[in-house]
């Protein structure tokens, strides 16, 4: 069993910083250092339907107060002072990406999907009440 840990690291997230968001999530990550794509956790995610890669246009909505399919989910949705959310950015320690640099992909694989699992019980913790 492979055990990774994980920094988390909180930000507001500010008006108009979705195309930024967007701009970072590419499938070359390793190659141009970019983030790769996202992906939805988390029972919000679940109770609003959304699952698997995030997409551009539902993020967009997501942003701006609305579902994916135009529903206002809350009262200011659209407006010029709201506050879209929170950045929650799960990271590995460097001795881990470290690792992961030094070993094969059988290695990668194993670390990636602990990296995973990590992230999701941290999710886990963060919403349990």
């Amino acid at each position: 069993m492979l055990l990774v840990l994980i920094m988390l690291s909180i930000h507001a997230l500010g008006r108009g910083q979705q195309e930024y968001y967007l701009s970072l999530a590419r499938e070359d990550y390793y190659l141009r250092a970019t983030e790769p794509p996202g992906y939805w956790v988390g029972t919000g995610a679940s109770a609003l339907g959304l699952t698997g890669a995030v997409d551009a246009d539902g993020f967009r909505a997501l942003f701006e107060g609305f579902h994916p399919d135009g529903t206002a989910l809350v009262q200011n949705a659209g407006a010029e002072k709201r506050q879209p959310g929170w950045d929650l950015t799960f990271s590995a320690l460097k001795d881990v990406s470290v690792f992961w640099a030094m070993v094969g992909a059988g290695e990668r694989a194993a670390v990636e999907a602990a990296h995973a699992a990590a992230v999701a019980a941290g999710m886990t913790f963060l919403e349990d009440d």
